[in-house]
């Protein structure tokens, strides 16, 4: 799998993590790669495995990463990236809290 690391192949290494079950590595190529609806999409399909928390997790993780970064010359790159993420959360939230 290191061979197609980083390659163009993101489907098929997340299709590689699938079959090892290593789903929240899975998760994080959706995510890396702006695939926001075929990340949830994929927990959705996953229900079972919680992988919908996992989702949230990473979404918060990522708007904490972008709100405590010191680089002042992508300063505003970050708050975007940020509320981006935690626009994410809350409709993740929101979409799926009636569903429970």
């Amino acid at each position: 799998m290191e061979a197609i690391q980083g390659s163009w192949m993101t489907e098929e290494v997340i299709l590689l993590l699938v079959k090892e079950k290593r789903y929240d590595e899975a998760i994080r190529k959706y995510v890396e790669q702006k695939k926001f609806a075929q990340a949830e999409e994929f927990c959705d399909a996953h229900k079972s495995l919680g992988l919908l928390t996992t989702l949230l997790t990473i979404y918060f993780d990522l708007y904490k990463q972008c709100m405590l970064s010191n680089r002042s010359s992508s300063i505003r790159a970050k708050q975007n990236d940020a509320e981006q993420y935690r626009t994410l959360a809350l409709r993740l939230m929101q979409s799926h809290s009636s569903k429970n």
